[in-house]
């Protein structure tokens, strides 16, 4: 962490120092200020790619010995190609499905809770880890029933579900015409003074960012924000101000991940 945190100090340092570059617009400030982040954490932070294929819980070492030698038994069919190797890859193949599905019936078993301490009357019951992992099997994460679209045609997948939901939440809004909006005439209350973000403040929320929530559209983890408060906060006090000055906010800043969710609502009518 020490070694992402002085490299993004120096590149906001010298970003800061240089007088060509405080002239760029905001935009190009918080392009810079991502880049930077995301660079540094793609430099030092370890990443290891886990293969989904065998991403079960039920997966152990002597299936991934089977399914090893199923593969090999594969290649020499198809290299050699007859019918008696092809006869022993089909084999190979059974006894991985096999255990595959003893592996997982057994899993299955294991996490269903018995509902009574009397081995007579022992019942399964779905527990909590029992629906965990009914929605780890879920291709849809995202909990939203078949739409239809403008034509009539049902949408299944989760793009067209979210292009759906984007149309009806932007028909909801007014576009007003600016032409012919009411004076209000001339106040008589003083104009507020000049709005400043202090570099403290900025530093003092990073630090109290909750790292359990998800990252945004721009990709920044929140908890390198949070580690890194003191070495982020200012550069990004200054894009703040320019914000306030300029009165435009980056692109980034106007997207947001929106998620549907139904909520059951018990309404009692004392009638």
């Amino acid at each position: 962490m020490n070694s992402l945190q002085n490299d993004i100090d120096q590149a906001f340092t010298d970003h800061l120092k240089n007088k060509d570059k405080l002239t760029n617009s905001v935009e190009d400030n918080w392009i810079f200020f991502k880049d930077t982040i995301l660079n540094s954490v793609n430099k030092h932070v370890p990443q290891k790619t886990i293969s989904g294929k065998q991403d079960v819980p039920w997966m152990n070492h002597t299936i991934k010995r089977l399914i090893r030698k199923r593969q090999r038994r594969y290649n020499t069919a198809k290299n050699y190609d007859t019918s008696e190797n092809w006869k022993k890859y089909r084999k190979a193949r059974d006894i991985v499905k096999q255990t595959m599905t003893e592996a997982h019936d057994k899993y299955i078993r294991g996490i269903l809770n018995e509902d009574s301490t009397n081995e007579e009357q022992k019942k399964p019951t779905m527990g909590k880890k029992f629906w965990q992992y009914i929605k780890s099997r879920k291709k849809d994460t995202v909990n939203i029933s078949t739409l239809k679209n403008s034509s009539g045609t049902e949408v299944i997948d989760s793009k067209g579900k979210a292009a759906i939901l984007n149309e009806q939440y932007d028909s909801v809004f007014t576009d007003e015409d600016m032409n012919t909006m009411p004076s209000l005439g001339n106040s008589n209350i003083e104009d507020i003074e000049i709005l400043r973000v202090t570099e403290n403040g900025v530093t003092k929320l990073l630090k109290k960012l909750d790292t359990s929530k998800a990252i945004g559209p721009d990709m920044i983890p929140t908890r390198i924000l949070k580690e890194a408060a003191d070495q982020i906060s200012p550069f990004l006090t200054y894009i703040f101000n320019q914000t306030l000055t300029s009165g435009t906010v980056p692109s980034d800043w106007k997207l947001a991940n929106i998620y549907n969710y139904k909520l059951r609502v018990d309404i009692n009518l004392n009638i």
